[in-house]
C-alpha cells in the first residue's frame, strides 16, 4: 500500500482541468498539483468486479506497482479508473 501522503481520494477530484489518457483497460486522469510529490487514486467499479474482496485485491496490486515506480513519476495528482473491458 502507498503511504498516506501519496494517496488521493478518487471521489474528491473534479473533472475540470484534467488531462485524460485512455487505454483498453484504464482511464487515467492527471491533474496539476503544487505538491512536490505525486498522489494517486485507483478506482475499480463494482460493474467490473462485483466482489469487494477482488476489487480491493486489484487496487492493492495497482498501488504496489505504482509504489515500485514512484521515483520516476512526475509530481501531479493521478486518478486511474479500471474500465469494463478489463473483465
Amino acid at each position: 500500500m502507498l503511504a498516506k501522503k501519496y494517496r488521493l481520494s478518487a471521489k474528491s477530484m473534479a473533472t475540470a482541468g484534467a488531462l485524460t489518457a485512455k487505454s483498453r483497460y484504464f482511464l487515467c486522469k492527471r491533474f496539476a498539483s503544487t505538491l512536490p510529490y505525486p498522489r494517486f487514486a485507483v478506482a475499480v467499479p463494482a460493474t467490473v468486479l462485483p466482489l469487494a474482496s477482488k476489487r480491493v485485491a486489484l487496487r492493492r496490486l495497482l498501488y504496489r506497482e505504482i509504489r515500485s515506480r514512484l521515483a520516476t513519476i512526475h509530481p501531479a495528482d493521478y486518478v486511474f479508473v479500471l474500465l469494463g473491458s478489463a473483465k
